[in-house]
């Protein structure tokens, strides 16, 4: 992502998404894929052990895909969050970035333009491990795929295979309940296309 910054201010958005998905990527611990497929000669779908409607469980059933643009649009950033949103771009880290300008629905975002960041992995933290790195600051997000939490401006979600992670990015003064209801929006309309 390519970023102007404020004058007077230090950095850029570019290192802020990258910090964040560091800090994703040292709490991440290796967990076996799970299955929807039945073993052999059995009839039901292998459980990943944790219990889901059928509806959550068949959210993000395909994995992770093999380029993290591929499943999410700039009409999918600019439904979830307002604005107008640059194509995806795969950044120096492999990972899916889009630029968002204009007002979004968290508040007028004028001068900057705000990021979102999407990437997948084959590890994933879980919520129990995620609260004892990050304590109050992870709160679980439920009905998003098989596991979620919500931890400094992204939702992480377990995935068959690994995890999903999105971030919404915004400096300035912003209602970040409306960054985190939206961030979590384009995780399930990312999820729908998996």
């Amino acid at each position: 992502m390519q970023f102007r910054t404020i004058p007077g201010t230090q950095g850029s958005h570019t290192m802020l998404v990258a910090i964040a998905f560091l800090l994703s990527a040292c709490t991440t611990t290796s967990v076996p894929a799970t299955s929807s497929t039945p073993t052999a000669g059995s009839t039901a779908p292998a459980s990943s052990g944790a219990p889901a409607s059928p509806a959550v469980a068949s959210l993000g059933s395909a994995g992770i895909p093999s380029n993290d643009c591929a499943p999410v649009t700039a009409a999918d950033v600019e439904a979830a969050y307002g604005g107008s949103s640059s194509p995806g771009k795969i950044d120096e880290n492999g990972h899916c970035a889009f630029d968002v300008s204009g007002n979004i629905h968290a508040g007028p975002n004028a001068g900057v333009p705000g990021g979102v960041g999407v990437s997948f992995n084959d590890r994933y933290t879980t919520f129990a491990d995620a609260k004892v790195v990050f304590g109050d600051a992870v709160t679980k997000v439920d009905g998003l795929g098989a596991e979620a939490w919500w931890a400094l401006q992204t939702v992480h979600v377990k995935i068959a295979g690994g995890e999903m992670t999105v971030i919404g990015l915004w400096v300035g003064t912003f209602d970040k309940a409306i960054i985190k209801k939206d961030t979590i929006t384009l995780a399930r309309a990312i999820l729908s296309h998996l």
